[in-house]
């Protein structure tokens, strides 16, 4: 996230789902004009030359990842339906529906509930964690979120992996 000061005629009382036009040099140079306000707060100017304006200060989350990030999206959900291919084999198999989903639901429920796609790593018991390591969501889901977000450095996803 890019901390911005977007000058705007935004009334009190301040919410977070208003989206806004940066108008400031550095988001003009970087091309990042557009994004939805993650949290922040309005100040109304008293001292400098734009006394009465009031002007939001805040983290502004980019919502477009740009056609690079959709050509890297595509590869990362086709790795993550790799990590689920076990499915795909047994529904092959498995004649009827209902054991199907029994089978599925118990397999995948725990699996997205033990990873980092609803809850995060740092506050994972000490079982969740030595087991990490081994679930394809761990790897997914970051990178997804990442792209989503824009948060990629250098073409690579800004997060660690592994412990």
């Amino acid at each position: 996230m890019n901390v911005f000061k977007a000058a705007t005629d935004v009334p009190l009382p301040f919410e977070t789902c208003w989206k806004v036009v940066n108008t400031g040099e550095e988001a003009a140079q970087n091309n990042d004009l557009r994004g939805t306000i993650e949290r922040g707060k309005v100040n109304h100017s008293e001292s400098t030359k734009y006394t009465g304006m009031y002007w939001i200060e805040c983290l502004i989350v980019r919502e477009a990842c740009g056609f690079s990030g959709v050509l890297l999206i595509v590869p990362l959900f086709s790795c993550l339906a790799l990590g689920f291919r076990e499915l795909f084999v047994m529904a092959a198999v498995i004649r009827s529906h209902e054991t199907l989903m029994a089978i599925v639901n118990f397999l995948t429920m725990p699996l997205m509930f033990a990873s980092n796609a609803m809850f995060p790593v740092e506050a994972m018991p000490g079982l969740a964690a030595k087991h990490r390591p081994l679930e394809s969501c761990n790897y997914a889901v970051p990178s997804l979120r990442g792209l989503i977000k824009r948060r990629i450095v250098d073409g690579f996803p800004a997060y660690r992996v592994g412990s």
